[in-house]
């Protein structure tokens, strides 16, 4: 695949395909690119966006750490 960007100076483009292409279909579009915004988005980690999504009373905050501590056991196996 091949893909590059080019501003033409006048309204007639020529390609110049690699030999390999010749008799094979390809797919040939154009798009202004100035009309796409790239906005990159903020990388947010895992854990902060789950933070606080487990509502927990203090007695099942307990048992979800005790049942943290045995799977965890389980892979020192």
């Amino acid at each position: 695949m091949i893909k590059t960007v080019v501003t033409p100076m006048d309204n007639d483009l020529h390609l110049i395909l690699p030999q390999e292409l010749i008799g094979k279909r390809i797919e040939v579009f154009y798009y202004p690119v100035d009309d796409f915004e790239h906005t990159e988005q903020p990388k947010t980690r895992l854990m902060a966006k789950y933070r606080g999504s487990l509502k927990l009373s203090p007695e099942q905050y307990s048992d979800f750490q005790n049942f943290s501590s045995q799977i965890r056991d389980e892979w020192d196996r």
